[in-house]
């Protein structure tokens, strides 16, 4: 682990393309370590110690592969975002990119907050994950919108094409040596992965929350706003006058149900807990979040001079920033300034994106790679 964090923090001073060539190629490492400190802390809980670890010690082992799977997410944020500074990616494939790039913002901010558990509040190590948590969140956000400002490019392609072009430009994961770990199928979902089948799924579902966004709820004719018909006063009337007992013999069914109700609010909480917006929407929170972010108080972007000596009490210095406090500041202000630009010419649809026309939109079936891919319809076929 220690070779592979150096080779990392070397490669910082690296050119972008070879800085790119070399965190593909330490893909495989970071995975490969994930999975052996996994079967380490496995391994220990098993075994019985003389004498047994102690608790910090145990919370450290348990923080070994959440630690190697934050440094796997943003090597793999890196790569498609330095491949996106590189123009490396056609029209058609930048919606893959920035689907793959939402996808380990995703990743990291997960397990970050489980990693979060495991750090001592004073730490440096919390501090420093605390101030990028603003930072990862913007992100995400600006590659969800980008996402989907991008689509129509992608659903022109022929769905094949598309898809032998989409393993084609991410085969660095596809490598033999990967034949070696367990199978894919059974990655954790920390584990970030160009994955065609979860790509078209998004795609789907951008469709079709654009599609349920663009015709609105529907309402009738004595239906509250829920959707739900209200019932009428003499209805509830007969049914209230049941009394006493009628509420006796309910509520020991109402106790029954009150903790399999509760258990199952909890996990529609957890499955509902994120709902991604419009890019509008996701454009305007990147730059919320990104005017939230203090550099100043990011760990190393301002040191405070210690006294010269301890017995003669004085007054602290005033704090000084680092040389590249003023980079890092220009760099938010700059990446605020673009979200706010692109909210204000973002579509509220994907159908609007480039004048794309959604009524030649058609998600088929296809047998070759698997999953609903989207295919486009001639005019002919639209208009019948």
């Amino acid at each position: 682990m220690i070779k592979v964090l150096s080779k990392d923090i070397q490669s910082g001073w690296f050119n972008p393309p070879r800085r790119r060539r070399h965190l593909g190629n330490t893909l495989f490492e970071w995975t490969y370590l994930y999975f052996a400190t996994k079967d380490l802390v496995k391994l220990v809980h098993e075994t019985e110690l003389d004498p047994p670890l102690e608790e910090r010690q145990m919370r450290l082992l348990e923080a070994m592969p959440l630690a190697v799977a934050v440094w796997r997410a943003g090597s793999v944020r890196e790569i498609v975002v330095s491949g996106l500074g590189l123009e490396l990616y056609a029209p058609a494939e930048r919606a893959g990119a920035y689907w793959l790039l939402r996808e380990a913002c995703e990743a990291e901010l997960r397990v970050r907050e489980r990693l979060d558990g495991l750090l001592a509040p004073d730490s440096l190590a919390k501090r420093i994950s605390v101030a990028r948590r603003p930072v990862l969140l913007s992100m995400r956000s600006l590659a969800h919108a980008l996402f989907l400002m991008s689509l129509p490019s992608f659903l022109t392609v022929d769905p094949t094409q598309a898809a032998l072009t989409f393993h084609k430009r991410h085969k660095l994961y596809l490598r033999e040596e990967y034949s070696r770990l367990a199978s894919r199928s059974t990655w954790p979902d920390e584990l970030v992965q160009p994955n065609w089948d979860k790509f078209v799924q998004a795609c789907e579902d951008a469709l079709y929350d654009d599609g349920e966004s663009a015709d609105g709820p529907e309402h009738t004719e004595g239906e509250g706003e829920s959707g739900v018909e209200a019932p009428d006063d003499s209805e509830v009337g007969e049914e209230g006058e049941g009394g006493e007992d009628s509420g006796m013999e309910s509520g020991v069914a109402d106790g029954e149900g009150e903790e399999g109700y509760d258990r199952e609010g909890e996990e529609s909480e957890e499955e509902s807990e994120f709902q991604w917006g419009s890019a509008r929407e996701e454009l305007q929170n990147a730059a919320d979040l990104l005017a939230q972010v203090d550099v100043d108080s990011i760990p190393f972007a301002s040191t405070s001079p210690t006294p010269a000596s301890s017995s003669s009490p004085s007054t602290p210095a005033p704090t000084s920033s680092l040389p590249w406090t003023s980079d890092l500041k220009c760099l938010y202000t700059s990446l605020r300034t673009a979200a706010h630009a692109l909210a204000e010419i973002a579509p509220s649809s994907v159908g609007e994106v480039a004048e794309f026309d959604a009524g030649l939109l058609d998600w088929k079936r296809e047998i070759l790679v698997g999953g609903w891919v989207p295919g486009v319809r001639s005019r002919e076929e639209a208009g019948r």
